[in-house]
């Protein structure tokens, strides 16, 4: 992945009133918002949670302070869902259809922006809040957590081996990075993202010559092993919202 990262002088701590998470330069081109208010709301928000989860890939990808914010820099979803905005509007181009219309392409579900799961022992007093069924447990961090994120009690699970709960929030957020300061609470056990097995069609990105790059991948054949073929058409949009179509590569396509 060609995205560089660096560390600008000012501190999270100056940013109070910035969006979380913008205190890292992430170096990407920003693409303006020139058509995507005319999408269908449906389509806007398929491509907003498409974004969102580059967004995430980028960030882990990326580690250090990046991969370890919870919450998603907004300029820089609103920039990868601008691009993916532009492809869709980019009805001159013959291979736009491929990924629109003919197989509508989105990002794979993985990583899980949404939920996470806290498991601990079922005496501990949060546990018991929430085997009670309420949201907010008496506990600081943890209530401080549920209240930040947006976080809400999906389940409770009284396995044999363990007790754990899911935690939902309504917004997509940096689940590794949120696990990770669940993990911190005294008493957690252990605490993960909720993830997806297999495999399936899906959207990559990278920034080349301040561009980004994006390819749209269709795949089949055994995906709950990983699937073993796939095809791929790939776009690049520059800050001034041009879409170029650099080709396609990979299995035939027959039969599908």
């Amino acid at each position: 992945m060609v995205v560089s990262s660096c560390k600008n002088a000012v501190t999270s701590e100056e940013h109070e009133t910035d969006v979380p998470g913008v205190y890292y330069d992430l170096n990407y081109p920003m693409i303006p918002d020139q058509e995507q208010s005319i999408l269908p709301d449906s389509i806007r928000a398929l491509y907003q949670t498409d974004a969102s989860r580059l967004t995430v890939r980028l960030m882990l990808a990326l580690g250090g302070d990046a991969a370890n914010e919870v919450e998603l820099p907004v300029f820089l979803v609103e920039s990868l869902l601008n691009g993916l905005s532009a492809i869709y509007m980019a009805g001159n181009l013959a291979a736009r259809d491929s990924v629109v219309d003919m197989f509508p392409i989105h990002t794979f579900l993985s990583p899980q922006m949404h939920e996470i799961i806290v498991s601990a022992d079922s005496s501990r007093s949060f546990m018991l809040a929430w085997a009670a069924g309420n949201r907010f447990t008496g506990q600081s961090t943890i209530d401080g957590m549920l209240e930040k994120y947006d976080l809400h009690l999906e389940n409770y699970y009284d396995f044999p081996w363990s007790h754990a709960v899911v935690l939902r929030s309504g917004r997509p957020l940096n689940i590794a990075a949120l696990a990770q300061r669940f993990s911190n609470v005294p008493g957690v056990g252990y605490a993960e993202s909720s993830g997806y097995c297999c495999d399936g069609p899906d959207i990559g990105v990278e920034v080349i010559d301040m561009k980004w790059v994006f390819s749209f991948y269709l795949k089949w054949g055994d995906c709950p092993s990983g699937c073993i073929a796939r095809h791929a058409w790939t776009f690049s949009v520059g800050a001034d919202g041009f879409v170029a179509f650099l080709g396609s590569t990979g299995s035939p396509i027959l039969g599908k």
